[in-house]
C-alpha cells in the first residue's frame, strides 16, 4: 500500500478542513503555520510545524517531515500544496526537494499571486477570457489618464498580497487618486475599470495531472465589507449564461501552466446585459466552494487533495441535492450567529477555532441545504436579521 502524505503551506480554515478530508482517505496532511499545532489546520491533524509559511527554513523542515524511518522499505508519495497563494516562491526554488512534488507548480503561482500578472496572462491567454479594462498605474498622472479613458469610479488594486477585499480602494474621481495610492500604500498597483455588475458569481474548477478538468456547479455569492457572506448554489442563471461562465472557468485554467493542478476557485461577473466577466483565479479550495463538503458529490477539499497525489479524479462533483446556501459567520458576534444558523433544518457547521474573534473575521461557517429554494427560504426566516445585518 501506497503512504500519501502532504504539506500544506498555511494553517488556517482552508487547511482545516483539508486536513479532515484527508483523514477519510487515508492521506496525512501536516500544515505549516505560525500558529503550529494550535491554527486550524494544526488542531485537526497529526502534526504541523511552527513558523511563518514564507520562511525558507520553516518550509524545508516541512518537506523533512514527509520523510519518515523506514521509508526505503514502503512506498511513499511526497506532495507540497497551499491554502494561500501567497507564497514565497523563491524560497520554495531553493530547497532540495529530492522526490517531493509542488502543485499546483512554482509557474502557476507565480502568475496568480501577482493580480496585474495574472490579468495579463488571462489577456494574452487567446481563449476567449473576458474581462474589464485594465493598467498598471505607477503615478498619480496615470491615475487620471485612466479615468480619462474608462471613466470613474474605478478601482484601484495592489497587486500583490491581497485578498478578502484589502488591497482595493474605489477610485470616486480624479481628486480621490492620491487618497487610494496613499491607503494602499505600495508602489506596485493596477486600475480596472468599473464592473457595474448584477451578481459575483464563481465556479470551482478541478484539474488533474494529467490535465483532465472538470467544473462544479456555478454559485452565485454576496459580499460584506468585500468579505464573502453567502454562497447559493445553484446561481440563478440563465442556462446560457451558467454554460458561459463554465466555459470561462475552464479556459482560466487551460491557460496555467501544466503544473496547475488541483482546485481552482474562479471568480466572475454575471453582468445586466448577460455577459460574464473574469475577475480573478486562485489557486487552492476557496469560500466559494465550502458548500461542496454537505451538497456535491465530493468535497472541494478532497478532489484538491486527489489531483495533487495524483489519483484519480472523483467521478461525480455534480449537486446532489435541490439547493444549498453557506453563510460565513464574521466578526464579534460570530459564535452567536453561528450557534442560532445551526438550530435550521438541513444545517451542517463547521467551526475553526481560531482564539481570536475581531472585526470582519471568517470564524466559521453554516452550510443549508434544502429541496428547493422556496423551502430554503422559509427555513431562513428564523435568521432574516442575521442574513440583513
Amino acid at each position: 500500500m501506497e503512504e500519501i502524505r502532504v504539506g500544506v503551506l498555511g494553517g488556517g480554515q482552508l487547511g482545516r478542513m483539508m486536513s479532515i478530508a484527508g483523514h477519510n482517505i487515508d492521506i496525512e496532511v501536516i500544515p505549516l503555520d505560525p500558529k503550529g499545532i494550535l491554527s486550524p489546520a494544526g488542531q485537526v491533524s497529526i502534526s504541523a510545524i511552527t513558523g511563518s509559511f514564507k520562511d525558507g527554513n520553516k518550509i524545508n523542515e516541512l518537506v523533512k517531515k514527509l520523510y519518515r524511518p523506514g521509508d526505503e522499505e514502503k512506498k511513499v508519495k511526497r506532495v507540497i500544496t497551499v491554502e494561500i497563494e501567497h507564497v514565497n516562491c523563491d524560497a520554495i526554488e531553493s530547497i532540495e526537494l529530492k522526490d517531493v512534488e509542488i502543485y499546483p507548480s512554482i509557474k502557476t503561482l507565480r502568475i496568480i499571486q501577482d493580480k496585474y500578472k495574472q490579468k495579463k496572462h488571462m489577456r494574452e491567454s487567446c481563449l476567449d477570457i473576458p474581462m474589464s479594462d485594465f493598467d498598471e498605474i505607477k503615478s498619480i498622472e496615470e491615475g487620471k489618464i485612466f479615468g480619462e479613458r474608462y471613466g470613474y469610479p474605478y478601482m484601484l488594486k495592489a497587486c500583490r498580497g491581497a485578498y478578502d477585499g484589502k488591497g482595493n480602494y474605489v477610485v470616486k474621481d480624479e481628486k480621490d487618486i492620491k487618497n487610494g495610492l496613499g491607503f494602499l500604500n505600495t508602489k506596485y498597483v493596477y486600475a480596472e475599470s468599473w464592473c457595474d455588475y448584477e451578481k459575483e458569481i464563481a465556479v470551482m474548477i478541478l484539474r488533474s495531472r494529467e490535465g483532465l478538468i472538470k467544473a462544479y456547479p456555478v454559485v452565485e455569492f454576496t459580499s460584506k465589507n468585500s468579505i464573502c457572506r453567502t454562497t447559493l448554489c445553484p446561481a440563478n442563471l440563465s442556462e446560457e449564461m451558467n454554460s458561459r461562465a463554465v466555459e470561462i472557468g475552464k479556459n482560466v485554467v487551460k491557460s496555467l501552466p501544466n503544473g496547475a493542478v488541483g482546485v481552482f476557485g474562479v471568480e466572475l461577473f454575471a453582468m445586466r446585459n448577460g455577459e460574464i466577466l473574469y475577475n480573478e483565479v486562485a489557486p487552492r479550495p476557496h469560500n466559494s466552494g465550502h458548500y461542496t463538503i454537505e451538497a456535491c458529490g465530493c468535497s472541494q477539499f478532497e478532489s484538491h487533495l486527489r489531483a495533487v497525489a495524483g489519483l484519480s479524479l472523483p467521478k461525480d462533483i455534480s449537486l446532489r441535492v435541490g439547493v444549498s446556501m453557506m453563510i460565513n459567520t464574521l466578526g464579534l458576534k460570530a459564535k452567536e450567529e453561528f450557534m442560532r444558523l445551526l438550530d435550521i433544518e438541513g444545517a451542517s457547521g463547521h467551526w475553526y477555532g481560531k482564539e481570536e474573534l475581531r472585526v470582519g473575521r471568517k470564524m466559521g461557517h453554516v452550510t443549508i441545504c434544502s429541496n428547493d429554494v422556496k423551502t430554503l427560504r422559509n427555513n431562513l426566516l428564523i435568521v432574516k436579521d442575521v442574513l440583513n445585518d
